[in-house]
C-alpha cells in the first residue's frame, strides 16, 4: 500500500484523518475488558487477568469478540451492526492478545472490517464484521432515509417476571476446582426455568436469564456480546445434566442500543434479558440462538453461537 499511512491502511479511509464523527470510547472496552487502543496503528491488546476467564481456565470466549468490536467502533469511529468471531486456539491467563484491524474501503454508510487476534505470534481468533449506517453513524446527514424510521419487529416474551421477582443464581464454577472468573462479574437471574437446579430431566431446549454487570457500565455492543456468551447455559438445561460448553464461534447483530455507550447511570448497570434457544446437538457441538431483550421490551441485540459440549 505504497503512499498509504498505516491509519488509513487499517481503516480504508483515504486520507488518513481520524473522522471527526466518531463514537465516544466505550467504558465497558476499558473497565470490564481493560483493552488499550492505539488508534493510530489500528492495534489494540487485552492482557487476559483471572477476571476475564471461563470456568476451564481460558478467555472468555464473548471477550474476544467484546474486544475486537471495541478496537473497531474506536478507530473507524463507526457502531458495529454485525461482527463475528471464529475460534482458533485458546487464549490462557497471564498470556497477552494481541488484535490488529484491517478495514476495507470505507463506504459513505458502512464499513467491512477484520480483526486478527494472536498471543506471540500464534494466531487464536478471526474477527468479522461491519460498521456504520445510515441514521447517526458517520457522515450520512445527506444520504435520504429510504427506509423510514427503525422498526423493531421482534417481541419480547410475554409473561417474563421482572429480575426482582426471579431467584439468583449465584456464582458455581463449571468443572469442580476451576475459577469462577468472569462469572463472578455478571450478576444472573434465572426467569426460566424457575429453578435452575439440574435433576436429570431434559427441558424444553429453551432457556432465559437475566443478566447485568457488577460492573456499573451503560449498555453498549461490547457489554452485549460479552453477555451473550451465557447462551450455552441452556445446554445444560436442554439435556437435564451438568454441561459446560466451549465456545468455537459467536456472533452478535445489534439492534437498538443506548445512544451513547459512553454515558450512563453510574450507580448500576442495566438488566438485560438473555431469551435462548437450543437448537440441535451435532456431533457433540450445540448450536445456538438467542435474541437480548432490555427491561422495557426493546430488542437489544441476536445472536449466536457453535459449543463444544462437555461433561461437567
Amino acid at each position: 500500500m505504497a503512499g498509504m499511512s498505516q491509519l488509513e491502511a487499517a481503516t480504508g479511509h483515504e486520507d488518513g484523518v481520524r473522522p471527526v464523527f466518531g463514537v465516544p470510547r466505550d467504558l465497558a472496552a476499558e473497565k470490564l475488558l481493560g483493552l488499550r487502543v492505539d488508534p493510530a496503528l489500528g492495534r489494540g491488546e487485552v492482557l487476559v487477568v483471572p477476571q476475564l476467564l471461563n470456568s476451564i481456565g481460558a478467555l472468555w470466549g464473548g471477550v474476544g469478540l467484546a474486544a475486537a468490536i471495541g478496537l473497531c467502533e474506536e478507530v473507524l469511529g463507526r457502531r458495529a451492526l454485525w461482527a463475528s468471531v471464529q475460534y482458533i486456539s485458546p487464549i490462557r491467563c497471564g498470556e497477552r492478545l494481541e488484535l490488529s484491524l484491517h478495514a476495507g474501503r470505507r463506504g459513505r454508510g458502512l464499513t467491512q472490517a477484520a480483526v486478527r487476534g494472536t498471543v506471540e505470534g500464534r494466531q487464536t481468533l478471526l474477527v468479522t464484521g461491519t460498521f456504520g449506517g445510515r441514521a447517526g453513524n458517520g457522515p450520512t446527514a445527506d444520504l435520504a432515509d429510504d427506509f423510514g424510521r427503525d422498526l423493531q419487529l421482534a417481541t419480547a416474551p410475554v409473561g417474563v417476571r421482572t429480575p426482582a421477582q426471579c431467584p439468583e443464581y449465584t456464582v458455581r464454577p463449571e468443572v469442580p476446582g476451576s475459577a469462577a472468573g468472569l462469572l463472578e462479574r455478571v450478576e444472573r437471574r434465572w426467569a426460566t426455568p424457575t429453578t435452575p437446579e439440574l435433576a436429570g430431566t431434559p427441558g424444553n431446549a429453551r432457556t432465559m436469564l437475566w443478566l447485568r454487570s457488577r460492573v456499573p457500565l451503560p449498555l453498549s455492543a461490547v457489554v452485549l456480546a460479552v453477555l451473550a456468551d451465557f447462551a450455552p447455559v441452556a445446554i445444560g438445561h436442554a439435556r437435564g445434566v451438568p454441561t459446560y460448553g466451549v465456545s468455537l464461534d459467536n456472533s452478535i447483530r445489534l439492534a437498538h442500543i443506548s445512544p451513547d455507550p459512553g454515558a450512563g447511570d453510574d450507580s448500576s448497570s442495566p438488566w438485560i434479558l438473555l431469551d435462548v434457544r437450543v437448537e440441535a446437538l451435532v456431533r457433540g457441538v450445540a448450536q445456538l440462538y438467542a435474541r437480548m431483550f432490555g427491561e422495557d421490551g426493546r430488542l437489544l441485540a441476536t445472536a449466536g453461537q457453535s459449543t463444544l459440549m462437555r461433561h461437567a
